[in-house]
């Protein structure tokens, strides 16, 4: 079978050697274009026709000759074709970082013969390459476009190279439309906002290639909210190259929030218009948001003590503790109300009565999971009662006692 007549790009760096590498070619299957060392004139070689293999040739390599691999890696991309490095001499450095930016192969002082096989083999290994990532890619893009979240890529500058279709659905534009606009006018119309957005994402690095937002977003079916994840993608230097943004809408969230937040302050209101402490005691979880009302009522601020239930028991009167805990027991097993009366203890360290009632909430199959309830101070009240009570006594006591004087005196 007849081989590919095949078609090398040769820049070199020394033109005083070039009898040197043009015996050296002598051997190779192939039309070698010979350049002198300007990464720019083999650029534009390339874009006037792409050759089966570039050949890179340094006496002695140094790390800065080797950023011409990245350049034309940076230019051409994927249809970049491989790039053997050919030198005098390069030691295990130079050689790591030349691969390590993109060459596919380093050769010192070759012959024909292998000069011809590494060629080869790079050009075959490329093709390979070449071919699965197309596969890949295809089969990338038929996941991608399935997908019901928006999908986009865009360059640092901001400039779309990539949407789904659903990115198209969501903005009513088709992908020849969107690609080359810029990311954040789809999300605003004011400039400086879209600066201001593309600024926040300099905080994306190699360590820390993800992060996320949330924006309020005007889309021809009117406004919704979006989350945002950005991961960025870097070239060999650590340079961010591409961003890929993912998004979904939250508007349903975003919504369910609103009105959890505005039910949050109306039960606020209530727990302040009452006077009381206002508590949700998830039963599964063991954990209990507690109303504002609870300053009023110890002292401590909800922040300050969490959602622990332990916390609670633990400001209980240790002579009511046991009391409550078993009348608790019996209530939690099959009731569906509680009232309880028992002193709890005030930031300050002293002790006041507090009344606590609420009720109990069940799934379908009887089992406890939410209770929500009040505490109110009622210490106000017990005092008054004592004092009726200790007045009540005394009285009795004093009528007792004027009744058996009259009896002794009778």
């Amino acid at each position: 079978m007849t081989k590919r007549h095949r078609t090398f790009l040769l820049i070199h760096s020394f033109s005083e050697q070039i009898l040197h590498w043009e015996a050296l070619f002598t051997g190779l299957e192939g039309e070698c274009t010979v350049l002198p060392q300007s990464i720019e004139e083999g650029i534009s070689a390339c874009r006037r026709q792409l050759p089966d293999a570039i050949i890179l040739s340094f006496e002695l390599p140094e790390p800065t000759d080797l950023a011409s691999i990245t350049a034309l890696k940076t230019e051409f991309g994927a249809a970049c074709p491989p790039i053997v490095v050919v030198a005098d001499y390069g030691n295990e450095k130079i050689v790591v970082q030349a691969i390590k930016n993109g060459a596919t192969d380093f050769l010192n002082q070759p012959t024909p013969h292998e000069l011809q096989t590494a060629l080869e083999n790079a050009i075959e290994e490329t093709a390979q390459q070449n071919f699965a990532q197309t596969a890949e890619t295809d089969l990338y893009r038929t996941i991608v476009e399935a997908q019901t979240d928006l999908i986009c890529r865009f360059l640092p500058n901001g400039q779309i190279t990539f949407v789904n279709q659903a990115c198209c659905r969501c903005f009513d534009l088709s992908s020849a439309a969107l690609v080359g606009r810029h990311f954040f006018s789809l999300l605003t119309a004011d400039q400086a906002l879209m600066n201001q957005r593309l600024e926040a994402l300099s905080c994306l690095t190699p360590a820390q290639p993800l992060v996320d937002y949330e924006y309020a977003v005007l889309t021809p079916d009117g406004q919704q909210w979006q989350h945002w994840v950005y991961r960025g993608t870097f070239d060999g230097n650590g340079q961010l190259a591409v961003v890929q943004a993912v998004g979904r809408d939250i508007t349903p969230r975003k919504q369910a929030e609103a009105v959890l937040q505005k039910s949050q302050e109306l039960l606020e209101l209530a727990a302040t218009a009452v006077d009381c402490l206002i508590y949700d005691w998830d039963f599964p979880t063991q954990t209990v948001e507690r109303s504002r009302g609870l300053t009023q009522l110890l002292g401590y601020t909800p922040e300050e003590v969490g959602n622990s239930l332990q916390w609670w028991n633990e400001q209980i009167h240790p002579e009511d503790l046991l009391v409550m805990q078993n009348e608790a027991t019996a209530n939690l097993a099959t009731g569906d109300r509680y009232f309880y009366e028992y002193r709890v203890r005030h930031k300050n360290g002293h002790y006041l009565w507090v009344q606590d009632q609420g009720v109990l909430v069940r799934d379908g199959a009887g089992q406890l999971i939410r209770i929500v309830g009040s505490t109110t101070d009622i210490d106000d009240r017990k005092r008054a009662e004592e004092a009726l009570r200790q007045s009540e006594t005394r009285f009795r006591r004093l009528a007792e006692s004027n009744l058996w004087g009259h009896v002794l005196a009778f």
